[in-house]
Parts: C-alpha cells; structure tokens; sequence
C-alpha cells in the first residue's frame, strides 16, 4: 500500500498535481481570476474579493489541515511544459475509508481546458485509495 502525504506532488503524463499548501496562493488567486466567467455556470456567485492572494492563502491553509487529516484531499493542476502558472485544481472530499472507499470528486479546468484527462484522475484516485486510513 502506498501512504500518500501532505507533501506528495503527482506526475502524469501531462501535469503535476500539487497538493494545497499556502505557496500557491498567488497562482490560485491568478486562476480564479482568470477563469471568473469560464467558471460562472457552475460555480455559486462570489466576490472578487474571494480571489485574493491573502483569501487564497487562508483557504489552501485549510485545505492542508484537511489533506493532514485525510478528511479531504486537494491538488492543483500545473502543466509539465509550464509550471509557473495553474490550470486547474481536483479535490476529493468527504473521503469514507475503511471496505466501502468513498468520495466526493470535484475539479475546476482553466477556459482553455482539456489537461485533465482519464489517466490523470485515474492517479488521483488510485493514489488516495490505496493510501492507509
């Protein structure tokens, strides 16, 4: 079995997925802000103010904690070719473990979209599912 932790970054084939840690806060900030309208169909109305790099850093902080405790789990997409900017992030939340392994999946794709593809949740998932509770 494989213990997946806090500080674990995951390669696929065409991205890494970095787990939610306060040093992303101006890039998801610049996400959010980037992709405000992409986003608006399925995303409740929110101020910009949410889409702060002081707003980002207080909530990748909680989503840390929760990622600690194996209660959620969180990364952020960055492309292999170019990782000074996110084009998206993936989350699995209210994780159940134990003989029925459960999860909410939830994801946000940059407006120019298509980088998270099958094989990429598929090491998501595995990942997380093979981890110890």
């Amino acid at each position: 079995m494989t213990n997946l932790k806090l500080t674990d970054v995951l390669k696929t084939q065409r991205l890494l997925l970095t787990p939610a840690n306060e040093n992303l806060a101006a890039m998801a900030a610049d996400f959010y802000r980037r992709n405000e309208a992409h986003l608006a169909p399925w995303d409740p109305p929110a101020p910009m103010a949410l889409a702060t790099e002081s707003f980002e850093q207080e909530r990748l902080q909680r989503e840390a904690a929760e990622m600690a405790a194996g209660a959620a789990y969180r990364w952020w997409l960055q492309p292999l070719v170019d990782q000074r900017a996110i084009v998206g992030q993936v989350s699995l939340t209210q994780v159940a473990r134990g003989a029925f392994q459960n999860a909410m999946l939830g994801y946000a794709i940059d407006r120019q979209g298509g980088l998270l593809v099958a094989d990429d949740l598929r090491n998501i998932v595995w990942r997380v599912t093979t981890d110890s509770p």
